[in-house]
């Protein structure tokens, strides 16, 4: 009779195994509630030119080895989820001709939704995966989607200027900069480290003080849905007027762009509402180094905001207010929103629309050829409604909204800013 206890074994065959961080057990734990709906993020980048793929490819695994996301296994011991690294995943780069389609573009769009919304399970699939979509002559997409178990937003987009920088010197016949990236046992250590700390203590302090009395939500929709993994996409422009006033809202007001948007949002919310305090949730990195900022990982969360408004406010008395309540969730952003309803032991309180705030249109160099990045998903939302705003362009900004069809009350929106 085996009477060998199957956790032990595990913990004994991956000996080099460690726990989730406290960012990836929330990803986990929203996996786990909805098997079927897929945590992943996923973006593409639109190149015209001679791409090298079997450069590409290397650069790519160089890449993916220095952060170590894109190799990651999750499974559980005794209910509890662990991670290792395993270097003997294998990892290529794919090669999908769609020029034969009658829309090969819309062809690749359809094909990138198939794959980002099809299910995963972190413990059984490989959570990463990288093919460049061949659409028209030298017209590529490169496109990568990954568990946001591994990876979040600013990670990915590290790792992807890693990897143009890798095929940008080979093409130059150049040594690369070193990465500087941290390995994942080293970004956890971290983040122990942090728990531990009085900046943790301090952190906690701050939001126990600054949220007294605020545990109400907000929220845009009664109605109520399941959570879904694809988004719905709407899109028009902004005018030139309101581009040069957000534009220029520095100048004027003395706070950038992005707070202009977040005030904005704000009173529309509190208009919406019929209510002069409204919360809104800000995403934040968590990266507040520069090992961390030039790492991988998972490691952002939510901070609260709090958007008051009064009858006699002006514009820039409500910018103002709204910048100094930014200002005050950057600096104790580590300890995010999980961390404050744990410690008020209040799960369903401050919950509201997310803000997630793009003001660039990223452009990736590969040697001689640019490309432009684009985000195909930011995560699973059980409602989502985003705006994107890219830089001052001829004719404008652009802005455009996604979300699925209906709303959760007390559960995220978001809205995202950013190149569209």
């Amino acid at each position: 009779m085996d009477t060998t206890n199957r956790s032990d074994a595990t913990a004994r065959s991956r000996p080099h195994a460690f726990p989730l961080t406290c960012a990836q057990r929330g990803i986990w734990l929203a996996q786990r509630l909805a098997p079927d709906v897929p945590t992943c993020i996923a973006q593409y980048v639109e190149v015209h030119g001679a791409l090298d793929l079997a450069v590409l490819d290397d650069a790519s695994v160089t890449a993916g080895r220095e952060f170590q996301s894109a190799f990651l296994r999750v499974f559980e011991i005794d209910g509890e989820p662990f991670q290792t690294v395993d270097p003997t995943i294998g990892l290529s780069t794919g090669f999908v001709d769609l020029g034969g389609e009658d829309d090969p573009t819309a062809a690749a769009h359809a094909w990138m939704t198939r794959d980002y919304t099809a299910p995963l399970d972190p413990t059984r699939d490989r959570l990463a995966t990288s093919t460049v979509l061949l659409v028209g002559n030298d017209h590529y997409l490169w496109y990568s989607r990954i568990h946001h178990i591994a990876l979040d937003g600013y990670g990915a987009m590290t790792l992807v200027n890693r990897i143009a920088a890798l095929y940008t010197a080979r093409m130059e016949a150049r040594t690369p900069e070193p990465a500087g990236a941290a390995d994942l046992r080293t970004l956890h250590r971290l983040d122990e480290a942090y728990r531990s700390s009085t900046r943790y203590e301090s952190d906690r302090a701050y939001w126990r003080e600054h949220l007294t009395g605020r545990r109400s939500n907000s929220s845009l929709s009664p109605t109520a849905a399941p959570a879904v993994a694809e988004s719905i996409l709407e899109t028009a422009t902004l005018s030139v007027s309101a581009t040069e006033r957000l534009a220029s809202s520095g100048e004027r007001i003395g706070v950038p762009p992005a707070t202009v948007v977040i005030a904005t949002f704000g009173a529309y919310l509190a208009r919406m509402t019929g209510r002069d305090d409204v919360l809104v949730e800000l995403p934040v990195s968590g990266r507040t180094t520069v090992l961390l900022q030039r790492s991988g990982g998972m490691l952002v969360g939510l901070a609260p905001l709090q958007v008051s408004t009064a009858p006699d406010d002006t514009v820039a008395t409500l910018i103002r207010r709204v910048h100094h309540e930014i200002l005050g969730a950057l600096r104790h952003q580590r300890f995010t929103l999980e961390d404050i309803r744990r410690d008020a032991d209040a799960a369903d309180s401050l919950s509201g629309p997310l803000v997630n705030v793009m003001l660039f249109r990223p452009r990736i160099r590969f040697g001689p050829l640019t490309g432009d990045f684009h985000v195909v998903t930011s995560g699973r939302w059980r409602i989502c409604w985003s705006m994107c705003t890219a830089p001052p362009l001829p004719g404008g900004w652009s802005s455009s909204s996604a979300g699925t069809p209906t709303a959760t009350p007390g559960t995220n929106w978001l809205v995202t800013i950013g190149p569209s």
